[in-house]
């Protein structure tokens, strides 16, 4: 079985292969044949990434995840399901962060 990290590792690894697919789609790189289809699947590539942070969460708890996991297959309001992660794991959902360059010569931020 694989532990925890492996498992939270997968999932990034899956979101950084679905923000991918949003550049690819947004900046003209590749398509779904027509426009209304294209802003579909990035919408949908969107959702996905939301529900993988927040499902990634509940990661080192199981049970919880495959309960949860469970009920959002059949949500379709992603704020409701947030809402409802939420309840169940107060602070889960990251906070974005602004990265500023350090003012120390010499030092980068790669």
């Amino acid at each position: 079985m694989d532990s925890s990290q492996d498992k939270y590792r997968a999932v990034l690894i899956e979101i950084k292969r679905r923000t991918a697919v949003v550049d690819l789609l947004l900046f003209g790189q590749a398509h779904a044949l027509y426009v209304p289809s294209t802003v579909e699947s990035v919408c949908l590539q969107i959702r996905k990434i939301l529900e993988l942070i927040a499902f990634s969460s509940l990661i080192a708890n199981r049970e919880k995840y495959s309960a949860q996991h469970k009920k959002f297959a059949e949500h379709w309001n992603a704020r409701l399901m947030l809402k409802d992660l939420e309840r169940i794991n107060p602070g889960f959902y990251p906070h974005p962060i602004i990265q500023n360059p350090s003012k120390t010569p010499g030092v980068t931020s790669d």
